[in-house]
């Protein structure tokens, strides 16, 4: 396998299975190139992502210091992002004792997502807060199952990573 780098971010890899016979300098030169072509690709689709994703967080930090004041313009601007509102949604906050560095951020994107205990709309982060507004998967989800999911979220944080200490509402 050979990783496809920007600077310290792993943008992809390409991976190639030895069968019959081991790869050759020329073949490892021909998989070098391939990779440097590909990274521009790479490149180019990381940097859309990131200023998708920073759009939604730009827009997220106007809805919750009041930016949108009417709900029509917030219907309008998800409807910009082809977000699909939810009935029912909340802002949870989950404070770490050091600020979130990208690795702790990754693994709480990670942990959020495959949970698929909530939808996560949006996040944000700041400082040593991670926030996030999510929307239950069922409309028949309550704040026992809110609960639930944030103490899921803070008991995994320590046992999967380590992390622990952290303080949460919403």
């Amino acid at each position: 396998a050979i990783s496809i780098r920007h600077q310290e971010e792993v943008l992809g890899y390409i991976w190639v299975v030895e069968r019959d016979k081991s790869l050759t300098a020329e073949d490892m030169y021909l998989l070098k190139l391939a990779a440097q072509s590909a990274r521009i690709e790479l490149l180019k689709l990381y940097r859309q992502k990131k200023k998708r994703e920073e759009s939604y967080q730009d827009f997220f930090w106007q809805l919750l210091t009041g930016r949108y004041p009417k709900h029509a313009e917030v219907i309008d601007k998800l409807d910009d992002f082809h977000i699909k509102p939810s009935l029912h949604s909340a802002v949870i906050i989950f404070r770490f004792i050091d600020d979130i560095d990208m690795q702790t951020e990754q693994s709480m994107i990670y942990l959020i997502s495959t949970s698929q205990k909530i939808h996560m709309t949006f996040y944000a982060t700041m400082g040593n807060d991670f926030i996030l507004l999510a929307s239950p998967p069922s409309t028949q989800a309550n704040e026992t199952d809110l609960s639930e999911f944030v103490q899921f979220v803070i008991n995994q944080m320590y046992v999967r990573f380590e992390i622990d200490h952290i303080i949460s509402g919403s």
